[in-house]
């Protein structure tokens, strides 16, 4: 059995509606940022097609007003994708069991970049695939084939954990065990009776 997680709102916290008033204190700036970011570039930044100094560059074209608070956005973003403790837990007990653990995450390649030198969940899992470094995004079938022929899993043995509805939905198309994670205090629990039904099939 192979365990595979998201990061966003699954390992970690990632809610612009929460982190955007810590970085920036006009409400007409933070609403016209999270309109052009996270509901527009996201997903192309996610990709590998955006970095950082596009984002930058693009926003203070759009926004020229907002140009220091479009720095401070891009710059500081990463310290508040924050790991939740009931997940790092749950990380730490499958790793005792001897589960191994994955990562399938859309994500840039700066954020990876902070993970990968200041979260210690990074330290735990066996392999990952990350968006960026693909120039593919979930829910595209190709991300998760990356997966399973790069590190030689069935889909059958992989339970995937995503927040988001269509990931979960393209998952189990491919024959993953999935849980929709909606609720991260309870996800735990579900993962461990998931992994049980798992076992006893």
């Amino acid at each position: 059995m192979n365990v595979v997680f998201d990061i966003g709102n699954v390992l970690c916290t990632f809610d612009p509606d929460t982190f955007l008033p810590q970085l920036i204190k006009d409400p007409d700036c933070i609403q016209a940022l999270k309109k052009f970011y996270f509901r527009g570039l996201w997903k192309e930044y996610d990709r590998g097609y955006i970095q950082p100094s596009d984002l930058i560059r693009m926003g203070c074209k759009e926004y020229p007003q907002y140009e220091q608070q479009i720095r401070t956005l891009v710059r500081h973003w990463v310290e508040y994708v924050i790991p939740i403790p009931t997940s790092m837990a749950l990380m730490e007990d499958l790793q005792k069991q001897g589960i191994p653990m994955y990562i399938l995450s859309n994500i840039p390649e700066d954020q990876y970049l902070y993970a990968l030198h200041h979260r210690a969940y990074m330290k735990r899992i066996k392999g990952g695939v990350f968006s960026y470094q693909e120039k593919v995004i979930k829910p595209e079938r190709k991300i998760y084939q990356i997966l399973l022929d790069r590190y030689d899993l069935k889909p059958s043995s992989c339970l995937f954990i995503d927040d988001r509805k269509e990931n979960i939905a393209a998952a189990a198309a491919l024959g993953f065990e999935t849980i929709h994670c909606t609720d991260v205090r309870r996800m735990p629990d579900q993962v461990r009776e998931k992994l049980h039904e798992m076992q006893s099939q």
